[in-house]
């Protein structure tokens, strides 16, 4: 799949980009903490632990609240598919629990 910078904006494209995509676009720039879609960063929307990860390393805020609040670990708490290594990744990384 070939991608580009403004695929970064897109949900669809964080919730199933590859590591590979993801690190594409952070290479080429892409900013870990750009707002899409209700005010969510890429870290509240992406579908692996390789991506939490890459975000993590790039600098995505743990504690990012979106426009009603929610921080990437309430988003994960709500994600039937995430998985406690990625809740645990995000606590390394500082995330608040009780933000």
């Amino acid at each position: 799949m070939s991608v580009s910078l403004s695929d970064w904006k897109s949900r669809d494209f964080l919730e199933s980009a590859s590591p590979d995509d993801l690190e594409q676009c952070l290479s080429e720039g892409a900013d870990p903490n750009v707002r899409i879609e209700d005010g969510e960063t890429p870290l509240h929307v992406v579908g692996t632990r390789e991506g939490v990860e890459l975000l993590l390393d790039a600098g995505a805020d743990p504690n990012a609240r979106d426009e009603t609040g929610q921080t990437p670990l309430h988003a994960a708490a709500r994600d039937s598919e995430c998985t406690p290594e990625e809740v645990e990744l995000l606590f390394d990384a500082g995330a608040d629990p009780s933000a």
